[in-house]
């Protein structure tokens, strides 16, 4: 896993840390790699209902599932049955607060319907917002003298 984040370059990597993920999640950290982060998916949503009356989600996975809902709008993803399956079995429905809570894995199974781990994986990249780090190319580092010639100029360089 540490030569596919650096590979990859990744600013985050999030992990689903219920159940065995919370072993992933230390044992990821342990072999160094950086930038992981652990998703409580029953944990306490962000995100308020419009009017403030209370959750808009019942946990953070039905909230993740939501900005992914949101940004599937506009976004793009890769022709896969297995994750269109996943993306279109769970059903939703409403808590005692009114809040979206998404269908149990449980009931999915009673359903005849397999756990949407792929639906998760990619829910998870909705889980915070994240930043690119910034990598400094060498050059970038290298002190420069202003060329006599020009005044200075923010964008001669660019």
């Amino acid at each position: 896993m540490t030569e596919m984040a650096a590979h990859y370059h990744a600013d985050a990597i999030f992990v689903d840390e219920g159940g065995v993920g919370g072993g992933v999640v230390d044992r990821l950290r342990q072999l160094g790699v950086p930038h992981v982060i652990g998703v409580n998916f029953a944990g306490r949503p962000d995100g308020w209902a419009p009017e403030g009356t209370g959750p808009l989600y019942a946990n953070k996975r039905a909230e993740i599932w939501g900005r992914m809902k949101d940004w599937l709008k506009a976004g793009a993803i890769v022709d896969d049955p297995t994750l269109v399956q996943d993306l279109t079995g769970v059903e939703y429905g409403y808590d005692a607060r009114n809040a979206i809570q998404l269908e149990r894995k449980d009931d999915m199974k009673k359903r005849g319907l397999a756990s949407p781990d792929l639906g998760d994986a990619l829910a998870l990249t909705f889980a915070q917002p994240v930043h690119p780090q910034w990598q400094r190319r060498e050059a970038d580092l290298q002190p420069r003298i202003l060329d006599q010639d020009h005044d200075y100029d923010f964008f001669h360089d660019l």
